[in-house]
């Protein structure tokens, strides 16, 4: 049996310092029918889109992530087109609609919640999800 398809997950390190919001993430990931795959930071996120692309159904983003004062999304967009998923740290309409336009997949607003995860990864992904 192959394994279900791998989502990175790149989040803010207040995120990954809490356990319980990296486990619901994780859960909700799985619960998708993905396997989860979780950066360390949005260097290693962007190396990892870089070198292996194809390996990932979709991208979750955190939108509070960035490198060099960009916006990591901003350079993940080009790599992985609408399978890109932004995680909202914020209700920002003008940001919602700029990740769109830029040809972000989906879009997900804070507090993040299970079935809006769920629908965005089906977006990201075409429909490709196992739902339980």
């Amino acid at each position: 049996m192959l394994p279900p398809p791998a989502v990175l997950v790149a989040v803010g390190p207040d995120v990954q310092a809490d356990p319980r919001v990296r486990d619901d993430l994780e859960g909700w990931v799985r619960g998708s029918g993905f396997r989860p795959r979780f950066a360390a930071d949005a260097d290693q996120a962007i190396a990892w889109l870089r070198d292996e692309r194809e390996a990932f159904a979709a991208s979750l983003l955190d939108s509070g992530l960035g490198v060099d004062g960009e916006p990591t999304w901003q350079r993940v967009g080009p790599l992985v087109g609408r399978r890109l998923v932004l995680l909202l740290r914020e209700e920002r309409r003008t940001l919602w609609f700029e990740a769109l336009r830029s040809g972000v997949g989906a879009v997900v607003p804070h507090p993040w919640a299970p079935a809006a995860l769920a629908a965005a990864l089906a977006v990201a992904t075409g429909g490709g999800t196992q739902t339980r």
